[in-house]
Order: structure tokens, then C-alpha cells, then sequence
């Protein structure tokens, strides 16, 4: 036991010191904050020379437990949480995290890009969780993103999912950190409404490798959660979707390429060796003028090719796609939904990526792509009449 750290040249008086056991009370909560109201930041601390700062004029103000981190210099500063409660958890444990933020610079409101993968001036804040070995980082995964589409001047939600590994359980301590905002960009966090609590089957994002890969397949939830944009483009909600009951779809909008599609990561572990897939989806095309496009089925290059949907694998900075073409031969319908069903089978190449997401893309660049019900099941049966059509391509 020792205190130090303490900035030279300044004495500390200590009294009253002792160590006490406590029962660590274990339940459906990992975390949850609320005391800022105490005038206290309840452990947070400042990454990097940003400071930390409790919001409560009235002009700032929007909740009564608002964190704003600034004088942020680099986009890795930010707010930093040592978790309390890390031997609750329990190895395959999942967990959802859930909080809302909001941007502002010296020039009022800001606002983010939540559906782009890079890093840029358009970055949106991530939850990321550290973990410590000693006194150095172990890992670090990216726990929660923004959700688009994003709402200006308003607060916007972020969310995620987890699950523990065993480099989580044998940590000596965990931290979460709230950051990747460009900098000089001032991230402002309702502390009340960070939460990490254990998943239940009603946990909207849960996938299994049984069932379909895709999460939020349709945006019945009435955003974009998990979706991000490969290429240009923004992602807008439709009303209604293929099925009468449909309450959305997924739109991309604001296409210049052919090469822009919407994109989702997934669980690379369910991709073993020797194992078959199949995706689809139901798709409709409209121009950016909201005329029917019709693409033709039979084109494999030019500016009438229909979609086609596949993986993107990535290992260290280079990017392969698996193309997985449409076995359904039927003439497109303009103005309507048309049926994509297309096999694949998981090979040693596509196992040994790092990550592993799925893309919509080939369509015409002025062209919007509505998706509704996307999906990505196991093949149990017998395969051998189904058509693998699939090609690869590395950029």
C-alpha cells in the first residue's frame, strides 16, 4: 500500500487512513453513474493534457450531470472511467453499454459523421474499453459508437455490445475510455445515462453463429445502430420496407460511386473453416431524384449493374472483398423490392482475416440502395445444388 504521485514541492497530510473489507455486491449491472450532483466527477480523470470540466451555467447546461472533456489536442484525449466491478464478470458474459453525447467547439454545436469507418475531421466519439496488465495497456476494443443518423444540436445515443474474454477476467483493472472525436472538439457526456448491464434476449444487436449474422437487419428499432458507409454517402431511414408490417428500411444516400456501400462488421468466429453461408436481402433502387432505376441482371460491368453483396476482410491496412453475385435470375423490377440470395463457403483465406464485415455496393454512383431485411445464416444442408458465385478483389 503506498500514495504517491503527488506534483514536487507540495506536502500532503494524511489522518485516518484504513483499509477495509467489502462484499462486492454482484447484479445485472456492471456500472452505472449518477452523482454528479454530489460535485463530484465519481472518478473520472482527463486522458492527455485535456481537462475535465462539470457543466452547470445555465447557458451550457442540459442535464444536471453533463461532463464535458476539453482542450482536447489530439483525437485520443478525452474521459477515462476505472471500472469498479470487473470481478462480476464472467468469461463469455455479454454486456450492453449504453450513454448519450453532444459536440461543441469554440464556435457553438458541432457535429459528427457516425456511419464513416476512418478517422477524420467527421469522426464521431467511441467507447473504448482498456484493459490493464501492471502498470501498461493490455488491449484496448472499441465497445460503443455513436448511432446515426445523427440529430444536430440535440443529444445523440451511443450503444454497443460486448462480450468478456479471458484477457478481460484476468486484468488487474479495466478502464473505459470516450474519445476519437476530432480534436479541439469538445465531447460532453450525460453521465447519468452511461450504463453496462448483462444482456438479455431482448438485447436489440445479439447475434449468434446459429443464427443471422446481421445486426439490425431491418432498423425496426428506427435508426441505424451498427451500420457504417465504405466509400461516400450518408445513411437515411425509409419508411416501410418489404413486409406490410415493415415500419423501415436502410436508404444510402448521397452515392458518387459505385465502389460506396453500406457496411457492417461481423463475427469473424463464426466463420470456420468448410462452412456455408447464405446472404440476403431485399433491395430496391431509386435515383437521387427519387425516379425508379432499373439495373440490368445480366450486366456484369457499366453503369446498369445491380447490386451484389459480399465481404470485406481486413488484415493490418490492406482491404480484400469477397463478391457473392445474385442467384435469383429474375428482370429487375424498377420501383419495386427485388430478391438477393447469394452462397458462399468459408475457406482458410477468409478465416485468417482480422475482421470480417459485410457490403452492399456495385450500383450506379447518383443512385440511392434501400435495404430491408438482410441477412447472413449457416447452411446445414446439403449444398451441392446451390450456386457458389463469388469472385475476389483486393484495393
Amino acid at each position: 500500500f503506498y500514495i504517491q504521485r503527488l506534483r514536487p514541492f507540495v506536502n500532503m497530510f494524511l489522518g485516518n487512513i484504513s483499509i477495509k473489507m467489502v462484499q462486492l455486491l454482484c447484479d445485472e449491472h456492471l456500472e452505472i453513474w449518477n452523482d454528479l450532483e454530489k460535485g463530484t466527477y465519481n472518478g473520472w480523470s482527463a486522458s492527455g493534457d485535456s481537462v475535465l470540466k462539470r457543466l452547470t451555467t445555465s447557458a451550457e447546461l442540459q442535464s444536471p450531470w453533463e461532463l464535458s472533456s476539453m482542450n482536447r489536442l489530439e483525437w485520443y484525449w478525452g474521459m477515462t472511467k476505472k471500472l469498479d466491478k470487473i470481478g462480476c464478470m464472467k468469461i463469455g458474459n455479454i454486456y450492453e453499454i449504453n450513454a448519450k453525447m453532444r459536440l461543441v467547439t469554440t464556435d457553438g454545436v458541432e457535429t459528427c459523421d457516425p456511419f464513416q469507418i476512418h478517422l477524420d475531421k467527421r469522426s464521431c466519439p467511441t467507447i473504448s474499453l482498456i484493459t490493464i496488465g501492471g502498470d501498461r495497456p493490455l488491449g484496448n476494443i472499441e465497445i460503443a459508437t455513436v448511432v446515426g443518423p445523427y440529430k444536430n444540436d440535440d443529444w445523440n445515443g451511443m450503444y454497443g455490445i460486448f462480450k468478456v474474454t479471458e484477457e478481460m477476467v484476468s486484468a488487474q483493472s479495466i478502464q473505459i475510455h470516450i474519445s476519437k472525436a476530432w480534436k479541439n472538439v469538445d465531447i460532453i457526456v450525460d453521465i447519468s445515462t452511461i450504463t453496462i448491464k448483462l444482456a438479455t434476449p431482448e438485447t436489440y444487436g445479439l447475434t449468434s453463429c446459429s443464427t443471422n449474422l446481421i445486426k439490425n437487419w431491418g432498423a425496426e428499432i428506427g435508426d441505424a445502430r451498427f451500420w457504417k458507409i465504405v466509400g461516400s454517402g450518408s445513411i437515411q431511414l425509409s419508411r416501410g420496407g418489404v413486409q406490410p408490417s415493415s415500419k423501415w428500411s436502410i436508404r444510402h444516400v448521397d452515392r458518387t460511386r459505385s465502389s460506396d456501400g453500406l457496411f457492417q462488421f461481423i463475427d469473424q468466429s463464426c466463420l470456420t473453416v468448410g462452412s456455408f453461408w447464405q446472404i440476403q436481402a431485399i433491395i430496391k433502387l431509386v435515383s437521387a431524384r427519387g425516379e425508379a432505376f432499373q439495373c440490368d441482371i445480366n450486366a456484369s460491368t457499366g453503369e446498369y449493374t445491380c447490386p451484389i453483396i459480399g465481404l470485406m476482410m481486413m488484415k493490418g491496412n490492406s482491404r480484400n472483398y469477397l463478391h457473392v453475385h445474385n442467384s435469383v435470375k429474375l428482370a429487375w423490377k424498377d420501383g419495386a423490392y427485388n430478391e438477393f440470395r447469394g452462397y458462399l463457403e468459408v475457406d482458410q483465406q477468409i478465416a485468417s482475416f482480422d475482421k470480417v464485415g459485410v457490403f452492399v455496393q456495385r450500383v450506379k454512383g447518383d443512385v440511392d440502395v434501400i435495404v430491408d431485411s438482410i441477412s447472413m445464416i449457416p447452411l446445414t444442408d446439403d449444398i451441392s445444388s446451390r450456386p457458389l458465385s463469388t469472385s475476389v478483389g483486393q484495393y
